[in-house]
Protein backbone atom coordinates (compact mmCIF):
# COMPACT_ATOMS: atom_id res chain seq x y z
CA UNK A 1 0.00 0.00 0.00
CA UNK A 2 3.01 2.30 0.27
CA UNK A 3 3.33 5.13 -2.18
CA UNK A 4 5.85 7.92 -2.35
CA UNK A 5 3.62 10.94 -1.62
CA UNK A 6 6.47 13.33 -0.89
CA UNK A 7 8.32 12.29 -4.02
CA UNK A 8 5.16 12.68 -6.10
CA UNK A 9 4.45 16.08 -4.54
CA UNK A 10 7.95 17.35 -5.37
CA UNK A 11 7.70 16.03 -8.94
CA UNK A 12 4.33 17.67 -9.51
CA UNK A 13 4.83 21.02 -7.76
CA UNK A 14 8.43 21.54 -8.96
CA UNK A 15 9.16 23.97 -6.12
CA UNK A 16 6.41 26.38 -7.23
CA UNK A 17 3.85 26.01 -4.43
CA UNK A 18 0.86 28.32 -4.56
CA UNK A 19 -1.32 29.41 -1.66
CA UNK A 20 -4.79 28.45 -2.85
CA UNK A 21 -7.86 30.26 -1.55
CA UNK A 22 -11.27 28.76 -0.85
CA UNK A 23 -12.35 30.10 -4.25
CA UNK A 24 -9.49 28.17 -5.91
CA UNK A 25 -10.58 24.98 -4.16
CA UNK A 26 -14.19 25.54 -5.18
CA UNK A 27 -13.14 26.11 -8.80
CA UNK A 28 -11.09 22.88 -8.96
CA UNK A 29 -13.92 20.88 -7.41
CA UNK A 30 -16.53 22.40 -9.74
CA UNK A 31 -14.38 21.77 -12.83
CA UNK A 32 -13.51 18.22 -11.68
CA UNK A 33 -9.88 19.05 -12.38
CA UNK A 34 -8.06 15.94 -11.25
CA UNK A 35 -4.91 13.93 -11.52
CA UNK A 36 -5.27 10.18 -11.92
CA UNK A 37 -2.56 7.75 -10.79
CA UNK A 38 0.20 7.12 -10.85
CA UNK A 39 2.99 9.69 -10.86
CA UNK A 40 5.60 7.30 -9.44
CA UNK A 41 4.33 4.21 -11.22
CA UNK A 42 6.86 1.90 -9.58
CA UNK A 43 5.21 2.17 -6.11
CA UNK A 44 1.77 2.38 -4.60
CA UNK A 45 -1.58 0.80 -5.25
CA UNK A 46 -1.64 1.66 -8.97
CA UNK A 47 1.74 0.38 -10.09
CA UNK A 48 2.31 0.36 -13.81
CA UNK A 49 -0.27 3.05 -14.56
CA UNK A 50 0.71 6.35 -16.12
CA UNK A 51 -0.50 9.57 -14.53
CA UNK A 52 -2.92 11.68 -16.50
CA UNK A 53 -4.71 14.96 -15.93
CA UNK A 54 -8.41 15.38 -16.56
CA UNK A 55 -9.63 17.46 -18.28
CA UNK A 56 -6.25 19.21 -18.73
CA UNK A 57 -3.03 19.85 -16.86
CA UNK A 58 -2.91 23.15 -14.95
CA UNK A 59 0.30 25.20 -15.18
CA UNK A 60 3.09 24.64 -12.67
CA UNK A 61 2.81 27.28 -9.93
CA UNK A 62 -0.93 27.75 -10.33
CA UNK A 63 -3.36 27.50 -7.44
CA UNK A 64 -5.39 24.99 -9.45
CA UNK A 65 -2.40 22.67 -9.72
CA UNK A 66 -1.67 22.97 -6.01
CA UNK A 67 -5.28 22.07 -5.13
CA UNK A 68 -5.49 19.17 -7.60
CA UNK A 69 -2.17 17.73 -6.37
CA UNK A 70 -3.26 17.94 -2.73
CA UNK A 71 -6.54 16.21 -3.60
CA UNK A 72 -4.69 13.50 -5.55
CA UNK A 73 -2.30 12.82 -2.68
CA UNK A 74 -5.14 12.69 -0.13
CA UNK A 75 -7.04 10.23 -2.31
CA UNK A 76 -3.93 8.09 -2.79
CA UNK A 77 -3.44 8.13 1.01
CA UNK A 78 -7.05 7.13 1.57
CA UNK A 79 -6.73 4.30 -0.99
CA UNK A 80 -3.67 2.95 0.83
CA UNK A 81 -5.44 3.16 4.18
CA UNK A 82 -8.44 1.33 2.72
CA UNK A 83 -6.20 -1.43 1.35
CA UNK A 84 -4.76 -2.14 4.79
CA UNK A 85 -8.16 -2.16 6.50
CA UNK A 86 -7.78 1.14 8.35
CA UNK A 87 -10.33 2.06 11.02
CA UNK A 88 -10.52 5.09 13.30
CA UNK A 89 -8.82 8.46 13.36
CA UNK A 90 -6.06 9.31 10.92
CA UNK A 91 -2.98 11.08 12.29
CA UNK A 92 -1.07 13.21 9.79
CA UNK A 93 2.34 14.56 10.66
CA UNK A 94 5.16 16.12 8.74
CA UNK A 95 4.74 18.60 5.88
CA UNK A 96 1.28 17.33 4.83
CA UNK A 97 -0.06 18.22 8.29
CA UNK A 98 0.10 21.87 7.19
CA UNK A 99 -1.71 21.38 3.87
CA UNK A 100 -5.35 22.25 4.54
CA UNK A 101 -6.61 21.04 1.16
CA UNK A 102 -4.94 17.65 1.67
CA UNK A 103 -6.37 17.36 5.20
CA UNK A 104 -9.87 18.39 4.15
CA UNK A 105 -9.93 15.98 1.21
CA UNK A 106 -8.60 13.15 3.40
CA UNK A 107 -11.33 13.87 5.93
CA UNK A 108 -14.04 14.05 3.26
CA UNK A 109 -12.88 10.97 1.32
CA UNK A 110 -12.31 8.73 4.33
CA UNK A 111 -15.20 9.82 6.52
CA UNK A 112 -12.77 9.62 9.46
CA UNK A 113 -11.53 12.18 11.94
CA UNK A 114 -8.19 13.57 10.82
CA UNK A 115 -5.71 14.83 13.40
CA UNK A 116 -2.74 16.90 12.29
CA UNK A 117 0.31 17.29 14.49
CA UNK A 118 2.45 20.40 14.62
CA UNK A 119 5.72 18.49 14.31
CA UNK A 120 7.69 18.95 11.11
CA UNK A 121 9.59 15.67 11.14
CA UNK A 122 8.09 12.59 9.69
CA UNK A 123 9.21 9.04 9.60
CA UNK A 124 10.60 8.40 13.09
CA UNK A 125 7.74 10.05 14.93
CA UNK A 126 5.16 8.41 12.68
CA UNK A 127 6.71 5.02 13.34
CA UNK A 128 6.68 5.67 17.08
CA UNK A 129 2.99 6.53 16.92
CA UNK A 130 2.29 3.07 15.48
CA UNK A 131 3.60 1.33 18.58
CA UNK A 132 1.43 0.38 21.53
CA UNK A 133 3.16 2.89 23.83
CA UNK A 134 4.45 5.95 21.95
CA UNK A 135 6.55 8.34 24.03
CA UNK A 136 4.28 11.02 25.55
CA UNK A 137 6.24 13.79 23.85
CA UNK A 138 4.96 12.56 20.49
CA UNK A 139 1.29 12.83 21.28
CA UNK A 140 0.92 15.98 23.38
CA UNK A 141 0.37 18.52 20.65
CA UNK A 142 -1.92 17.11 17.97
CA UNK A 143 -4.87 19.30 17.17
CA UNK A 144 -8.03 18.14 15.43
CA UNK A 145 -8.50 19.33 11.88
CA UNK A 146 -12.01 20.67 11.38
CA UNK A 147 -13.97 18.85 8.71
CA UNK A 148 -14.27 21.18 5.73
CA UNK A 149 -17.97 20.44 5.37
CA UNK A 150 -17.60 20.39 1.59
CA UNK A 151 -20.02 17.94 0.07
CA UNK A 152 -18.25 18.73 -3.19
CA UNK A 153 -15.08 17.06 -1.87
CA UNK A 154 -16.93 13.80 -1.23
CA UNK A 155 -18.42 13.98 -4.74
CA UNK A 156 -14.97 14.72 -6.20
CA UNK A 157 -13.51 11.73 -4.34
CA UNK A 158 -16.27 9.43 -5.60
CA UNK A 159 -15.72 10.64 -9.19
CA UNK A 160 -11.95 10.15 -8.82
CA UNK A 161 -12.47 6.57 -7.65
CA UNK A 162 -14.80 5.82 -10.58
CA UNK A 163 -12.26 7.26 -13.05
CA UNK A 164 -9.46 5.22 -11.47
CA UNK A 165 -11.53 2.03 -11.63
CA UNK A 166 -12.29 2.63 -15.30
CA UNK A 167 -8.56 2.53 -15.88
Amino acid sequence: ARFMGGREYDTLIQGARANPTDADVDRVLAQSLRLLPSVASDTGPFQGRTARWSPSEPPVGSAERDVAVACYLALMTQTCLELIGHRGAIIVEGPFARNQVYLSMLTSASGCDVIATSTATGTSQGAALLTDCPPPSLVVDPWPVPVAGRAAMKGYADAWRRAVNEG
